[in-house]
């Protein structure tokens, strides 16, 4: 279960340029960075985020470059905490840092299915129990029988998402 509470997040920019003209001139015309009443440069990377996702649900975060989003999935994990806000998250998080982990690119979906459940610990018996539920969810029909390697990146993004959830 993940629960945020009007989560922010603010950097500070550390930098000798940190108090600069260019800070105070970006503050008054409206750009990324801003100043607190103490002169200190920072940018707000995440601003009142509120979100409950429960047990057994997924959740894709999309955006575009700058949004946020793996800083958001930070402090969703606890790498980064909230400046403010309330961050409750349980169970197991894991980040999806190299999407083919532990996959052969030679193999057939179902196949990087198995091996991947594998190298995340669960048994063969496991896997092969998840396997028709992360197909399904991967939506990739008769292609989860060809090597990965014929998949489009699309594709790939799809089937490791399934096999993490």
């Amino acid at each position: 279960m993940i629960d945020l509470q009007d989560v922010h997040l603010r950097y500070p920019i550390v930098t000798p340029r940190g108090r600069s003209f260019q800070c105070s001139l970006t503050q008054k015309i409206g750009g990324l960075i801003r100043q607190d009443q103490d002169g200190r440069a920072y940018v707000d990377a995440l601003r009142g985020i509120t979100l409950r996702v429960p047990d057994g649900q997924r959740l894709a975060v999309l955006g575009h470059n700058g949004a946020g989003k793996t800083t958001l999935l930070r402090v969703i994990s606890g790498v980064y905490l909230p400046s403010s806000g309330a961050v409750v998250a349980s169970g197991k998080i894991s980040a999806l840092t190299d999407i083919t982990l532990g996959m052969d690119v030679n193999d057939t979906g179902v196949r990087n299915i198995l091996l991947r459940l594998a190298f995340m610990g669960h048994s063969f018996s496991a896997a092969s129990a998840a396997v028709a539920e992360i197909v399904e969810f991967s939506e990739l029909g008769d292609f989860i029988n060809l090597p990965i390697h014929t998949y489009s990146t699309g594709m790939l993004l799809r089937l490791t998402f399934a096999i993490a959830t």
